[in-house]
């Protein structure tokens, strides 16, 4: 399973090589990889730019998303490990940084007090809560290097 999401990123990004220079963002993959730190259910694209957004329908092609309601996409939780897990390059923790000033930028709107705020807080806690663990496995591992450095 892991060969064949390998091979559709690298179709990703030969698609991107072949495209004119304006649609040269490899906007495709980026969005692969925020959403990787997310829940695999319900992913809504008000979670993302515009300019992010368009590139799903190039995952929708390659099947690596499906439509699961108006304006949100689902990803298998297998594509997700696989692009956590070999296809982050270096990026792992700038990804995961900005899905997370992402993340928080959407819960800043949530008031306990205001009924009218809960509808969109439901919306993205599952995706904080997945985000908030990929940060937990990032946290231990640089704090395990921390303590090497001081060991040594």
């Amino acid at each position: 399973f892991a060969e064949v999401i390998s091979l559709t990123f690298e179709k990703l990004s030969l698609a991107d090589l072949e495209a004119d220079d304006d649609d040269k963002s490899g906007g495709a993959i980026e969005l692969l990889r925020k959403m990787a730190f997310l829940h695999p259910d319900k992913i809504p694209a008000d979670l993302f730019t515009a300019d992010e957004w368009v590139h799903v329908s190039a995952l929708r092609k390659h099947s690596l998303v499906v439509d699961s309601e108006l304006e949100e996409v689902s990803i298998n939780s297998h594509v997700q490990d696989v692009v956590r897990e070999q296809l982050m390059g270096g990026s792992r923790k700038a990804v995961l940084g900005g899905v997370l000033r992402a993340l928080g930028d959407k819960m800043a709107a949530f008031d306990p007090g205001n009924v009218a705020t809960h509808k969109d807080a439901r919306r993205f806690a599952r995706h904080v809560q997945v985000a908030a663990s990929h940060a937990d496995e990032v946290l231990e591992v640089l704090c395990q290097r921390a303590d090497e450095a001081l060991r040594v």
